[in-house]
């Protein structure tokens, strides 16, 4: 009986362990190329092709919602519609990755950011009320065992990580909102979550930008010198480190701008600051 027992467990981790199709293979790798590309409209049809292959893959799931976000980041503001069927698609996508396989980390991380683009469209009160799912969601993604590295090299545990600290810095941080929607910002959360990811990823540059706005943002708040003079650190090292992806010469700009303009570091972030300088250029340009 015993032996009977252990043929089929190895069986069960064969199975488990039996490499995937070709064609899935190839699919998929060809997603990830497209993807660092930047052609993310095919990196997406790739996906959805390794997907077709095998349709119990929650981590192709995640995928496709990655690329379908960086679509939706790339439309125009103005293109509120196709936003919104991006968004809700990747919240979809992501439900049916989590339904499949219950420790997906990336998809309970994708159907968050789905969620907060979502209510971003939506207004301000869909933002409050998707608050509290979406903090769910991340908190839960950090309980599931995150693998994933994306092929320019950032960790999908350190991407939920960092999501949470963006979340509670820039979430308001006032009572009433607790009672209201419960959930509220928190800097010292804030500043947990942002070491947590800087220590996973440290070489980010966006992951370590944010560590050093969030420590001035407390230190300026709570008037603790220290903190700020880390934070302050922490910032000019960005302003060194190495560019892996398009966006770090952005925030690479901001770093410096923030050690110019400290009190900006509590409400910053890195799209909203984008279009101040799109439109200050605008202005300075019909001088």
């Amino acid at each position: 009986m015993k032996h009977q027992i252990l043929s089929l467990v190895c069986l069960f981790v064969f199975a488990l362990a039996a490499p995937s199709s070709p064609a899935f293979t190839d699919a998929f790798n060809r997603g990830e190329t497209l993807w660092m590309s930047g052609d993310h409209t095919n990196s997406v049809k790739a996906f959805r092709q390794a997907l077709a292959v095998e349709p119990s893959s929650a981590l192709t799931r995640a995928l496709i919602c990655r690329g379908l976000f960086e679509i939706g980041e790339l439309l125009p503001e103005k293109a509120r519609k196709e936003k919104l069927e991006l968004y809700e698609e990747m919240i979809r996508l992501a439900d049916e990755g989590v339904r499949i396989d219950s420790r997906s980390g990336e998809c309970y991380f994708m159907r968050a950011l789905g969620m907060g683009r979502r209510a971003t469209i939506k207004g301000i009160l869909n933002s409050l009320r998707t608050a509290r799912p979406m903090e769910q969601d991340w908190l839960k993604s950090l309980s599931c065992p995150m693998s994933y590295t994306s092929p320019n090299g950032m960790k999908s545990r350190a991407e939920a990580q960092h999501a949470l600290g963006l979340f509670y810095r820039l979430c308001p941080d006032a009572s009433i909102l607790q009672w209201l929607f419960g959930v509220k910002g928190d800097l010292n959360k804030a500043i947990q979550y942002s070491r947590m990811a800087a220590q996973t990823q440290p070489d980010q540059v966006e992951v370590i930008l944010e560590l050093g706005v969030v420590l001035v943002a407390q230190g300026l708040e709570t008037k603790n010198r220290a903190l700020v003079e880390e934070g302050r650190a922490v910032m000019t090292r960005v302003t060194t480190m190495a560019i892996t992806k398009k966006t770090d010469e952005i925030d690479k700009g901001h770093a410096r701008m923030l050690l110019a303009h400290p009190e900006l570091c509590r409400d910053y972030d890195r799209q909203g600051q984008q279009e101040r300088d799109i439109k200050q250029a605008k202005i300075a340009g019909a001088r």
